[in-house]
């Protein structure tokens, strides 16, 4: 059918990209605004930005777990009806 032929041509084109970009496995690009700093200077703002942002992402993670654990308490917690 017309859709099949579709994915099929979309698999084949995705094939060759990914073997167009093997002779770049293992680099890494940095893009930045910041023109005046050095090369040494973008990475390390690389680096404190992926601090930064794995720090949000566990005080987010702790945050909506304690917000679970309190929901829960308060459904367990006894009380008159549980007497």
């Amino acid at each position: 059918t017309k859709s099949e032929e579709g994915s099929l041509k979309f698999v084949i084109e995705r094939k060759k990209a990914f073997n167009d970009a093997k002779p770049y496995d293992g680099y890494k690009v940095f893009v930045t605004t910041e023109f005046d700093l050095s090369e040494k200077e973008v990475i390390e703002s690389y680096k404190t930005r992926d601090m930064i942002e794995k720090a949000f992402a566990d005080t987010e993670k702790a945050c909506s777990g304690l917000a679970s654990a309190e929901r829960q308490n308060r459904r367990t917690r006894p009380g008159k009806h549980m007497r």
